[in-house]
């Protein structure tokens, strides 16, 4: 199936982004494609480089 990455941003765009996320959706359920978010801001980026001091549920993958 395919799949399209939708990334999630900090400061200004984040309110475009996130109102446009499921219209996105939406439009991709229809025709059969998955939406995966992934966090490319830069607290997600910094979060994501010392998982050694977060618990598990706080870590993040690198985008």
């Amino acid at each position: 199936m395919a799949k399209i990455i939708y990334t999630n941003t900090d400061e200004a765009p984040m309110l475009a982004t996130y109102s446009f996320k499921p219209i996105v959706e939406a439009f991709a359920s229809t025709a059969g494609v998955d939406v995966e978010t992934r966090d490319i801001s830069l607290a997600g980026r910094i979060i994501s480089q010392f998982p050694d001091f977060l618990t598990e549920d706080q870590q993040e993958a690198d985008a």
